[in-house]
């Protein structure tokens, strides 16, 4: 199976890795041409505190990548559009295109795109960081680790399945949804929590769950996402996300949103966040928590430049 990834960052670059040793041909796009020239190098894997160097090719000309088998979207969702028109001279009729993106929006925009035939929505919560220029970290595999696929049409299910078992031959653990809107809502209400907070207090998100203080805050945030996610007919488990926020207590994973702030870039706070305080007007449901949490991250974007970082 040849499979090109839109979107060569933390988690591109690791799936692109478990890919590559299941045998698939996998291609590496991406628009950072510094990255791309030292992923072609040899892309620097910091796995559990070892170092490797893994060959894997990598590009940003779109047109030298070829006919392809599969796509799969590893933005962030404010480029999902762009990365669509992007591949879509290298997909044939009935090409699948796939999402593990964060939040809200990416979905919709696929299928208005491909058709829902040819759409595979996924979630998963494995980690990566992106260190630098060709270089990705991450640490020992937890058992709670996962991937989820869901072909969003028969059309597309022997696509889901078998990137499905290419994932499990790299020793992933992925499995075929049976729900996936649920599972989607769920990772929204956790990355809801997680991602702004860490982001906001720049701390990692074990330190969150550790403080009673950002466990309740999450908990909160998590019971505005619920209550929406259960307006549009989504049979959220509220418990089953607050459980969660107890199982990381001792990660010391640095989550996507504070990776942006520390690095001051435009955040996905819109698609994590915005998107469901827009759902929650269209059904009269008070979010106040995410509307708060929602304007400090935008007031912190919107104020890179004036952080005091010294006392002078």
């Amino acid at each position: 199976m040849k499979i090109v990834i839109i979107g060569a960052g933390a988690m591109g670059c690791r799936f692109g890795l478990a890919l590559k040793s299941a045998g698939a041909d996998v291609i590496l796009f991406d628009v950072w041409q510094e990255h791309v020239d030292a992923i072609n190098k040899g892309l620097k894997v910091i796995r559990n505190g070892k170092e490797e160097l893994v060959n894997i090719p990598a590009t940003s000309d779109i047109k030298s990548v070829g006919a392809v088998d599969l796509v799969m979207i590893f933005t962030k969702a404010m480029h999902t559009e762009s990365a669509l028109k992007t591949s879509l001279e290298i997909m044939g009729a009935d090409t699948p295109v796939v999402t593990l993106q964060n939040g809200l929006g990416s979905l919709s925009i696929i299928e208005r795109y491909v058709g829902k035939e040819r759409t595979i929505a996924g979630i998963t919560n494995y980690q990566s960081d992106l260190v630098g220029p060709g270089i990705i970290s991450f640490g020992e595999d937890r058992p709670v680790f996962y991937a989820k696929l869901k072909a969003l049409d028969v059309k597309s299910a022997s696509a889901a399945s078998e990137l499905c078992e290419l994932l499990r031959s790299a020793g992933m653990n992925c499995e075929i949804s049976d729900d996936i809107l649920k599972q989607i809502w769920e990772k929204l209400a956790f990355n809801n929590a997680m991602n702004m907070i860490t982001a906001l207090i720049k701390q990692r998100d074990g330190v969150v769950c550790k403080s009673q203080f950002g466990f309740e805050l999450s908990a909160q945030i998590a019971r505005e996402v619920t209550a929406v996610g259960v307006a549009e007919g989504v049979n959220i488990d509220y418990d089953s996300v607050v459980a969660t926020f107890g199982n990381i207590k001792e990660s010391t994973h640095i989550p996507s949103m504070l990776q942006d702030v520390v690095l001051q870039r435009p955040t996905e706070v819109d698609a994590i966040c915005g998107a469901v305080i827009e759902k929650a007007g269209t059904y009269g449901i008070e979010t106040p928590t995410l509307k708060a949490m929602y304007s400090l991250i935008k007031m912190l974007e919107d104020n890179y430049e004036t952080q005091v970082t010294q006392l002078n």
